[in-house]
């Protein structure tokens, strides 16, 4: 049910932006329509027609991996009620992910930030650090959080190829986010 009404609000949105600027395209000769680009650009296939929808295809992925995500959590679960456990494989979930995208041409990194994001949001990883974190002394905190960025900068800075590389933000991006969130 979420999956469907997620969809149908997203196509909604697509299908009124598509009807409103492709017909635009055509009539000043921009876009040259062909039966089955049009038909993969209105499913979400293809980006053919509008270079600013690269994502569509990414975001529809995912929210139709969502359902089989949680199931396979919730059967993980029943297995395994620590916490630490899901958080771990899902760590080398994301390495094995960002390894695997470095040496063949993937270019969807993104469902595993998907991914990352889903574990630590699922299973409240982000307020179990900050719990253990205030255990310690009132500026221990502080100093990790610091520590944490500097090392993302540094981190991101020395291992990107480019600027446009992504496999880096993979796994920093949870920590980063964290860090920053929480310490600023």
């Amino acid at each position: 049910k979420y999956t469907f009404h997620r969809l149908l609000q997203f196509f909604r949105k697509y299908w009124l932006v598509f009807a409103i600027f492709i017909p635009i395209g055509v009539y000043l000769n921009k876009i040259t329509l062909d039966f089955p680009n049009m038909l993969y650009s209105l499913i979400g296939r293809s980006n053919r027609y509008c270079g600013e929808w690269w994502y569509v295809s990414q975001y529809l992925s995912m929210v139709l991996a969502l359902p089989a995500i949680r199931l396979g959590f919730d059967f993980l679960l029943l297995e395994h009620r620590r916490i630490l456990p899901v958080f771990v494989s899902g760590m080398l979930l994301a390495t094995v992910g960002a390894l695997f995208a470095q040496f063949f041409p993937i270019q969807r990194p993104y469902t595993v930030i998907f991914l990352l994001g889903y574990i630590c949001s699922r299973f409240s990883v982000f307020q179990i650090i900050t719990n253990l974190l205030h255990r310690l002394p009132n500026y221990v905190p502080g100093i990790i959080g610091v520590m944490l960025i500097v090392c993302c900068f540094v981190v991101r800075t020395f291992s990107a190829r480019n600027a446009a590389d992504a496999i880096p933000d993979i796994l920093i991006a949870p920590i980063f986010i964290y860090a920053f969130c929480n310490h600023f």
